[in-house]
Formats: C-alpha cells, sequence, structure tokens
C-alpha cells in the first residue's frame, strides 16, 4: 500500500470544480484501488482497464464503463434512487509515481442529460509499510 495525493478537477455547465485529498493507493486483483475521505464519508475508487467504480459510503456509487450501460445509485437517507449514465469517454494511463483518467459522461434524467468531465490524477507520495 502507498500514500497518494488525490485530485480531481470537474467540470459541468460551465463550472469548474477542484477537489484533493491525500489516501491510499493498492493493487487488488489486477486493479488499483484508491480509498480517500471527502467530507467525512469514505470513497474508494477502483480502476481496472476499461472501467472505473466509484463508491461514497452510503451516498451514491456508479460504475464507468464505455459502450455499457451503467447507472448512478443515490442514497437519500430510507430512499435509493438510480439515474442512468452514459460514459463516452475513460482514458487510463499509468506512471512510475501513479495514474491519470480523463472521464466523459452524461447522467441521463428522463427530461435532460447532464455532461460531466473529470480530470482525475492519483500521485504517490511514498510507500507505507
Amino acid at each position: 500500500m502507498k500514500l497518494c495525493e488525490t485530485e480531481i478537477v470537474t467540470f459541468t455547465e460551465g463550472r469548474r470544480s477542484r477537489f484533493c485529498a491525500r489516501g491510499t493507493l493498492a493493487e487488488e486483483d489486477g486493479a488499483f484501488v484508491v480509498r480517500y475521505a471527502d467530507e467525512g464519508d469514505a470513497v474508494t475508487l477502483t480502476v481496472r482497464e476499461g472501467s472505473l467504480a466509484m463508491a461514497r459510503e452510503g451516498k451514491l456509487s456508479a460504475v464507468f464503463q464505455p459502450h455499457c450501460a451503467t447507472e448512478m445509485r443515490v442514497l437519500a437517507g430510507e430512499s435509493c434512487g438510480a439515474i442512468p449514465v452514459r460514459t463516452e469517454e475513460l482514458r487510463i494511463r499509468r506512471s512510475t509515481d501513479g495514474f491519470t483518467a480523463l472521464l466523459r459522461y452524461r447522467l441521463c434524467f428522463p427530461a435532460d442529460e447532464q455532461k460531466f468531465t473529470l480530470k482525475i490524477a492519483i500521485g504517490i507520495i511514498s510507500e507505507e509499510g
């Protein structure tokens, strides 16, 4: 397991947001698994060849995979819902000090779609026992 810095820059509807957190990076069953916290919630990103999965403890989860019908599951209290996701592009580049990913997807609501572009950078800070 390694300590890492996670940076996610999101573009949607003409707005840009940037999120950074420290966490851990491990290779498990042929995948990169990144764990960090966001506003006190545990978040896990799992990156495999051609897919990226995200799970935020008790709030939402999604799988992004080009050319496959996937969904984002959203939990709000006792309610649970699903929003169809259309992944347009997912490019993952591995390097000696982590990896980067470019993700373009649309959330497909009944009356409209919302387009997102994410630039994800995971950089290894140090080795951990």
